[in-house]
């Protein structure tokens, strides 16, 4: 398969289309093919397909080794506990024993067997042994215990992951001989004899050494386990791997092949046009640098004139006291003004929606020829609101005035995700287009974005579908990652909730394809990782995560000397200019590669952000990130205006998702989606509906901008300039629907007429009065 794939010497854009024909297309259309054509679609389909398989294998396989382990610690603890519960309980008894040596009545001429027996007659020979221990501080033996589990676990073991090892391609780095050659004879063994036979004990610990070699001989059962967990530690690591992976495959492998670039790094760096890699490197360190040093002078001075509000010097310890950085505050959301406003329903709002922007054009069906069908567009209105509020389309057929046949194939063949976000994005283009638009810029400079996670469980166990009590108390559930500027959703994604938020950051923000382009990225605590500040930085972004314990962030990274008088701010720790100078080629490797966006670029940041990984160039980049970070917190300490900016844009991807939890509350609040596209499918309908309010909400503002500019009242217009369009109290979002309905179109001119933004508004002056 992958040397056919090879030979035709398609692009990965054409074999993913190719392979969406398949996934849209029922077996009997396939076979209707030429039988050229129907075999090349069936093999892109089958070469992703096979990846996507083995990731899901590997996940499977590190997901079972490591409840197993958590499992037998958590009996080892259960047995250390009896045990102590015992000597607690027989240790009264320890008494009577001391006894016999100062009992007088006790003859000298009695044998120690004769005592021994009268002791364990008091307390059996195993709880004297334990008290013993006990007495002596000797540990006890945790890892026996765990062994003995796993022992007791076997049958399982040999049901779950001998199955998955099996079926796993793993391979080794060069230098993993010992593991490589085990990882061959225990395949090949396990699948023929269903036992091992060949064990290599140079592959085991020194510490794991006593419980695997009992009395001289090897514990096949206990090394098999073993050998999983190595084999796992190792995937994380990155000494071992699949090389028909997306997710697990080497870090070289996604990267530009090496005889590429080292022949045409020149002009790979410069279709990039990025600004830091065609600057000199001891250029850029050197004003990176030099303004670190700056700011660190300039931010002491400032603690010590005791001009800063966000940090104090306390005048007797000489430590730093720190305050909230900004108190929390939420934009109103459903402002007075909409509730002057008459109320409308869903579907004629996404009709108007559609009738501005023309965004059902984007939904363009799967076509193998030149001509190409188009849907109604009121089935597709149906489609992606049914999607969209977890209805699913036989529910809203049963509510509506659609067909659940037609809804069926228009929703195969033309509801997609690549479809779906390209009417967002048509969306997201007409609102920024609106004259309301440019009011809601948060730094004009450097316009700012947020990105947050949003739980929601899920009715069908779908691989991306995770335990957490948390969230979903007894149930599964997802994450779905959402990218919000100026209160527009222009990206997302669907995660599990156990993965990490800050891997999926600049995924979400590199890969936006709207004409909203934020500059500086807001994020909570989660979305921080090793390598985000030092990332965004070199594709030209300003990383500005809000931290729940800045105190302990900024400890870590400097250290505060002196009093008042003479008070300096210092690094803990130098900047490893050396290191990233030497390895400042193979981090420029990494960044072009990012840049091409031939794979997942969160695959590719979470293996960057793997402290696991010993490598010379992941210091290096790791040493950049930390010279980025520490100019941001310096900022962020000295910058009052700053830190509202990252308030404020977290604000709003709040706001966003409490629109998006009505929507989705419509029929459950429940992902209903059989697997993990159709999940991505109706996260990203949601979001259009989304997008469709805003819009409305904005054209309104825009409407009232318009009409108070010509009138000259600057004042009433800046307060509507201030109004939020995530609301949704005056929109009809339950209810029986029809969606072939033309009468009475939106005429928002009309609708304004009797709107007055200062109803509802209490003056400065009315309030003192008051």
């Amino acid at each position: 398969m992958k040397s056919l794939i090879s030979s035709l010497g398609l692009s990965q854009g054409n074999m993913a289309y190719y392979a969406s024909i398949v996934r849209h297309t029922s077996v009997y259309k396939v076979r209707r093919y030429p039988h050229w054509q129907g075999l090349l679609y069936l093999a892109c389909y089958l070469y992703f397909r096979y990846r996507e398989t083995n990731d899901k294998l590997v996940t499977s396989f590190c997901y079972l080794v490591r409840k197993y382990r958590e499992a037998s610690k958590a009996h080892a603890q259960q047995k250390v506990g009896e045990e102590l519960e015992a000597v607690r309980e027989k240790l009264k008894f320890a008494g009577n024993i001391l006894h016999y040596f100062v009992d007088e009545n006790v003859s000298d001429n009695l044998t120690f067997g004769e005592v021994r027996k009268q002791a364990f007659s008091l307390v059996s020979k195993e709880e004297l042994g334990a008290i013993s221990k006990h007495l002596n501080k000797s540990d006890f033996d945790l890892a026996g215990y765990r062994w003995e589990y796993i022992d007791k676990q076997s049958r399982k073991v040999a049901n779950t992951l001998r199955k998955l090892f099996i079926a796993i391609d793993v391979e080794c780095d060069a230098n993993q001989v010992i593991l490589s050659e085990q990882l061959e004879h225990s395949r090949t063994e396990l699948a023929e004899k269903r036992k091992l036979t060949t064990f290599n004990q140079s592959f085991i610990k020194k510490s794991e050494r006593p419980y695997l070699v009992v009395d001289g001989e090897l514990h096949a059962k206990r090394f098999e386990f073993y050998l999983y967990y190595r084999i796992s530690k190792h995937l994380d690591s990155g000494k071992a791997y699949i090389t028909e992976s997306e997710k697990n495959k080497r870090l070289e492998d996604d990267l530009i092949p090496v005889r590429d670039w080292k022949n045409n790094k020149e002009s790979i760096i410069a279709k990039t046009g990025l600004h830091r890699l065609l600057t000199p490197v001891t250029q850029t360190l050197d004003e990176l640098e030099g303004l670190l040093n700056e700011r660190m002078t300039q931010v002491g001075e400032t603690i010590a004139n005791d001009t800063n509000d966000f940090v104090k010097l306390q005048p007797r310890s000489n430590q730093l006291a720190w305050t909230l950085a900004n108190r929390r505050w939420r934009d109103d959301i459903d402002n007075p003004i909409y509730s002057q406003i008459k109320h409308m329903g869903i579907i004629e709002i996404m009709n108007y929606v559609n009738r501005k922007t023309g965004f059902l054009d984007a939904f363009e069906g799967i076509s193998t020829r030149k001509r190409n069908t188009k849907a109604e567009e009121d089935d597709l209105i149906a489609c992606i609101f049914g999607n969209g509020t977890n209805y699913g389309l036989h529910r809203i057929a049963a509510i509506s005035d659609r067909s659940v046949g037609v809804l069926r194939g228009v929703n195969d063949a033309f509801v997609r995700p690549e479809t779906i976000s390209a009417a967002n994005d048509l969306i997201s283009n007409g609102i920024a287009s609106l004259p309301v638009f440019k009011h809601y810029t948060i730094n004009e400079s450097a316009p700012f974005g947020s990105i947050d996670g949003q739980k929601y469980a899920c009715r069908i166990n779908t691989f991306k579908a995770r335990y957490s009590a948390k969230y979903f108390r007894k149930g599964k559930g997802v994450s779905a990652m959402t990218l919000v500027s100026n209160h527009v959703p222009i990206n997302t994604a669907v995660i599990s909730p156990n993965e990490y938020e800050g891997h999926f950051a600049f995924d979400l923000l590199y890969n936006n394809s709207s004409d909203i382009q934020p500059k500086s990225l807001a994020t909570d605590t989660h979305g921080i990782n090793n390598v985000n500040f030092a990332i965004l930085d070199m594709f030209g972004y300003q990383f500005s995560p809000r931290y729940a314990r800045f105190k302990r962030a900024f400890n870590d990274q400097f250290e505060v000397v002196g009093g008042k008088g003479d008070l300096e701010i210092r690094l803990k720790k130098p900047i490893n200019r050396r290191l990233i100078e030497q390895e400042w080629d193979q981090i420029q490797h990494i960044v072009c590669s990012l840049s091409r966006k031939a794979t997942q670029q969160s695959t590719v940041i979470r293996k960057l952000s793997n402290n696991k990984r010993n490598s010379r160039t992941l210091s290096a980049l790791h040493e950049y990130d930390r010279l980025i970070k520490c100019l941001y917190l310096l900022d962020y300490v000295d910058n009052k205006t700053l830190r509202q900016f990252v308030q404020q844009a977290l604000n709003r991807g709040e706001a966003y998702h409490q629109l998006r939890k009505a929507i989705a509350s419509v029929n459950g609040n429940l992902f209903r989606g059989g697997n993990d596209y159709q999940i991505d499918q109706w996260n990203d309908c949601a979001r259009l509906i989304a997008n469709s309010i805003i819009y409305y909400n904005s054209a309104l503002l825009s409407a009232l901008i318009e009409k108070f500019q010509k009138n000259g009242n600057q004042r009433v217009v800046d307060m509507i300039a201030s109004f939020s369009p995530v609301a949704w109290t005056h929109i009809q979002l339950a209810g029986n629907y029809v969606f072939g309905n033309r009468d009475g179109l939106l005429n928002l001119y009309s609708m304004l007429e009797s709107v007055d933004p200062l109803a509802n508004y209490v003056s400065e002056d009315q309030d003192i009065a008051a």
